[in-house]
């Protein structure tokens, strides 16, 4: 577990050091939608576990069928070996947080208004 020395932060438990990446730390795809619901919401729906850049960190899922989630600072990041595409340097999607949540939203409502279209049918 990191503790800041100055100010006396305690990161999350959950989040172990990787062995392979020295700069990364993960945790487990169960652990991380209950802890972080709002960064699992945005990671859930991506193909081939698109990394995304938030909050001073880069998100990305690893393991066949995305069993972990890792975090790496974004100075730090480097495209994993196993995704690197060497005709170019990929880069992290930024995302703005707020529009991101909002399409969820709006995906939800959607759904819950096609589900009660198909009940009153």
């Amino acid at each position: 577990m990191k503790v800041c020395p100055k100010c006396g932060f305690r990161d999350n438990p959950l989040w172990r050091h990787s062995r392979f990446d020295y700069n990364a730390d993960y945790m487990r795809w169960e652990d991380f939608q209950t802890e972080f619901p709002e960064v699992a919401k945005l990671l859930e729906g991506q193909k081939n576990h698109v990394p995304i850049s938030l909050l001073g960190y880069v998100f990305y899922r690893r393991g066949t069928g995305g069993l972990q989630v890792y975090r790496v600072a974004t100075e730090d990041y480097k495209m994993p070996r196993e995704r690197k595409d060497h005709r170019k340097e990929a880069k992290p999607k930024k995302i703005d947080v707020v529009e991101e949540m909002d399409k969820i939203e709006r995906r939800e409502s959607k759904q819950v208004e096609l589900a009660s279209e198909g009940e009153t049918k």
